[in-house]
């Protein structure tokens, strides 16, 4: 039940913020003023005091302010993910430890908020954003569509597979770990199915720049965490790789580096058999036998 009030709580936060930044309106005050807390650590999110700003004196002391270098923003961890992909594992959420948050309450809504947040962003005099990495959840071509959508601008489509919501969180789900917004307090009728429709994002207006994080390049986001759940460096690396390609049926043109089959390939810095962290530190990547990134030491 717990998890049933802080699944429901956090909803309705996602659900507050996606309606503030529909419609034009940005809503009043800052995080510097009011924030939102968990008084009682039950998961069920109150407003409470804002956090103040402070000053980084670790590498210069503290001086009053002359004037304006630039003006920029950040976006970090996004996590644009597509909710309803056969490639997600909500259902190991309910172990705990290193299988916590597969699940995600809020997970329809994440390009609609970053499509506020685009908007938002807007309004300010920017001279540029920083995309901090983790801008979509589990490395798939249509998270990063989306997502490349609501920062470029124009129409994204959030449905994948067919028309309508087919995930965890149907209301024909009887499983108590999910919450479905159809049906459970904090109801919310019909909220999944107007997810799934089409909108218009606006796009920034001033120029970005990406940071590359680990769900932008790994199915799940993470091999350390297999690694610690039991698995020897080799089998995370193959259920990343042939045996996440042999369950989506694409194992004739993914998974392993053999004739006939897609050039998607990456080379990292250190042996990830000795150190799986090594796959976090790609110097190259190949996409459909197209070179795209070469950070080799002396590559042209």
């Amino acid at each position: 039940m717990r998890a049933r009030a802080a699944a429901a709580a956090l909803a309705t936060l996602a659900v507050a913020l996606l309606a503030a930044g529909c419609g034009g309106g940005a809503g009043p005050g800052s995080t510097l003023s009011a924030r939102y807390v968990d008084p009682h650590g039950g998961g069920v999110p109150a407003l409470g005091r804002g956090e103040p700003l402070v000053d980084r004196t670790d590498l210069a002391p503290a001086s009053r302010v002359t004037h304006q270098v630039a003006l920029f923003a950040e976006i970090a961890d996004a996590h644009v993910r597509d909710e309803e992909s056969p490639a997600r594992v909500p259902f190991l959420d309910r172990l705990g430890g290193v299988f916590q948050s597969t699940f995600r309450p809020q997970e329809a809504l994440t390009v609609q908020v970053l499509a506020d947040m685009v908007r938002v962003l807007n309004r300010l005099p920017l001279q540029a954003v920083v995309e901090g990495g983790d801008l979509i959840d589990n490395d798939q071509s249509n998270e990063l569509t989306q997502a490349l959508g609501a920062l470029r601008g124009g129409t994204v489509n959030p449905n994948s597979g067919a028309p309508g919501y087919r995930g965890v969180q149907q209301e024909s789900d009887p499983d108590p770990f999910y919450y479905r917004p159809s049906v459970d307090a904090p109801r919310h009728p019909g909220l999944l199915a107007q997810a799934e429709r089409p909108f218009h994002s606006p796009g920034l207006r001033a120029p970005w720049y990406p940071v590359l994080g680990n769900h932008d390049a790994l199915v799940q986001g993470e091999f350390a965490a297999l690694v610690r759940a039991g698995l020897s460096p080799l089998q995370t690396i193959q259920a990343a790789t042939v045996r996440a390609a042999e369950l989506l049926g694409l194992a004739d043109r993914l998974g392993t580096v053999e004739p006939g089959k897609l050039a998607d390939l990456v080379a990292v810095d250190g042996d990830p058999q000795a150190d799986v962290g090594a796959m976090a530190k790609v110097l190259f990547v190949m996409k459909g036998g197209e070179v795209v990134r070469d950070g080799r030491s002396g590559a042209r």
